[in-house]
């Protein structure tokens, strides 16, 4: 009779480390798709803010009728840092602008603008139509580009096959959002194209 119940024990724990294969299994699939739809969320949520932005800075540039971009103060930051500030503070502008500011243009946001929730800092750059970063060499034609910094490669593809299509052939060069990787000095960065300046 001992016999045939070790046997029962044996049987019941060969089965119990089965299911727990099972499931290990099922947790490591979910887990994935878990990352990957997060990931997926959190790209899907970016494209809406440029989009937020985009309204932003048109709303601004309207109002002042000038160049954002040459209107800020001078300061310690970098001028696309101090641009997009300007945003939602008024201080960022030289005194002769801020008569016709009206904002805050990005509404609900009363901390650090410049920082974005998932990734990391927002710059408003000036550029050409295919170079987010030449701001003296883009002439009488020039571009404001959103630059969103911390953004994976895996991200930067779900936001490209939204706003520039699937298969686009040079991401990095052409369409509306550009990406540039981490080159050392400067991390894995997007642009977005938001309009043409005054």
């Amino acid at each position: 009779m001992k016999n045939i119940l070790s046997q029962r024990g044996a049987m019941f724990g060969l089965d119990a480390r089965i299911a727990l294969a099972i499931i290990a299994a099922l947790s490591l699939v979910g887990g994935v798709t878990m990352f990957t739809t997060s990931s997926e969320v959190k790209a899907k949520a970016l494209i809406k803010d440029f989009e937020t932005y985009k309204t932003a800075v048109e709303s601004m540039q309207y109002d002042i009728k000038r160049d954002i971009y040459t209107s800020v103060v001078t300061g310690a930051e970098h001028a696309a840092v101090r641009a997009f500030a300007s945003l939602n503070d008024v201080t960022m502008l030289e005194p002769a602008y801020r008569t016709h500011w009206l904002g805050p243009y990005l509404r609900g946001r009363q901390d650090d603008i410049t920082m974005h929730e998932n990734y990391g800092q927002v710059w408003l750059h000036k550029g050409s139509a295919t170079d987010p970063g030449a701001a003296t060499g883009c002439g009488a034609l020039c571009f404001y580009w959103i630059k969103v910094e911390d953004v994976p490669e895996k991200d930067f593809m779900v936001i490209n096959d939204q706003i520039d299509g699937v298969g686009e052939a040079n991401p990095d060069t052409s369409g509306q959002v550009l990406w540039r990787p981490d080159n050392g000095t400067n991390p894995d960065r997007i642009f977005y194209k938001v309009g043409k300046t005054l």
